[in-house]
């Protein structure tokens, strides 16, 4: 096996061992270490101005986290861009896409 294969195997691994936090186009996904069940969602200021726009944001994001079922343990979900627009659909391919990298 390649030294490249392996240090990829090796990222995973500790990626699985610490959860470490991933990213994509939209989104944040970080894993607390505290064995949480609860789900937090952060969508600042500088994603969407008005209060309105930011609760919708969470409102789709959290029906597009209640597709992934019954899970072990939460996490923490931050917003990089302004996913209003978006479908439900598209954020939860989205997020597991992120969250089962």
């Amino acid at each position: 096996k390649t030294s490249q294969e392996k240090s990829k195997r090796q990222k995973k691994a500790l990626r699985v061992r610490k959860m470490l936090p991933k990213s994509s186009k939209n989104f944040v996904v970080k894993f607390p270490k505290t064995s949480t069940r609860n789900d937090t969602i952060i969508v600042s200021k500088a994603v969407a101005k008005r209060a309105v726009d930011r609760n919708r944001i969470k409102r789709i994001t959290k029906e597009a986290l209640v597709k992934f079922g019954d899970r072990q343990a939460g996490l923490v979900l931050i917003v990089k861009n302004n996913v209003a627009s978006l479908k439900s659909q598209e954020i939860y391919e989205e997020l597991n896409d992120l969250i089962n990298k």
